[in-house]
């Protein structure tokens, strides 16, 4: 009989000496989409995934993240609505509950930006493929890459501005803007072609090859990944 009333008082005991760890379940995020006392407010993003002032609708929020036998974890949610319904809505959750949520969303947009550098360094560069896996010559040629995409960046928006980057089309979408495989056929074609004219001036012997085959050669080899 003791031990029976020990099992049933016990809860009861922990539930007075120690506050529930969690609150009211809050609505979800549908709910909150759909409900029409939900206040929003109109923001103006600079830079949205391509596009330039875009206008959206955010309303935020602080909940608990609760997980059994893990300690709490406060964040700042963040609902975004397209006014012009052409976007299904999205959520953001940040664990700093002090921060802003236009902040929030910026930061997130510019990781998108992150996410292909890497991607595009890592398919055209070698970044991740290289040879060596010792930690040494990771080290050393991991920065040299990204530096070269940098630099690659700058040559490339050098020869845009005088007409001289090619953008090549694909044959699953129409592109206008160059990509980085485009920056890298143009920034090699115009130095291996300068090369060639270089050599031609010196080298009698390379007179009497025809700036065509040159043109040829270049544009072939700058293609090649």
């Amino acid at each position: 009989y003791q031990h029976k009333v020990k099992r049933v008082l016990c809860p009861v005991l922990l539930t007075h000496l120690r506050p529930p760890l969690k609150g009211k379940r809050q609505d979800s995020l549908e709910q909150v989409v759909e409900d029409e006392k939900t206040v929003w407010q109109t923001v103006t993003f600079s830079q949205w995934y391509g596009q330039t002032d875009k206008v959206m609708q955010l309303t935020t929020g602080v909940s608990i993240w609760y997980r059994d036998g893990k300690p709490l974890v406060k964040v700042r949610w963040v609902l975004l609505k397209d006014p012009d319904g052409k976007l299904e809505p999205m959520v953001i959750a940040c664990t700093n509950v002090e921060m802003k949520a236009f902040q929030i969303v910026q930061y997130f947009v510019q990781r998108w930006a992150v996410e292909v550098t890497f991607e595009e360094v890592r398919k055209h560069l070698g970044v991740e493929t290289q040879r060596q896996w010792a930690d040494k010559s990771i080290a050393r040629t991991t920065p040299v890459l990204m530096a070269t995409f940098s630099i690659v960046t700058l040559w490339a928006d050098a020869l845009q501005k005088v007409g001289n980057l090619f953008v090549f089309p694909t044959a699953w979408y129409p592109k206008t803007i160059p990509t980085l495989a485009d920056a890298l056929h143009s920034v090699r074609y115009r130095a291996w072609s300068y090369q060639f004219n270089l050599q031609s001036l010196k080298n009698g012997d390379c007179q009497n090859i025809k700036q065509l085959i040159f043109k040829h050669l270049a544009f072939m080899t700058a293609r090649a990944d």
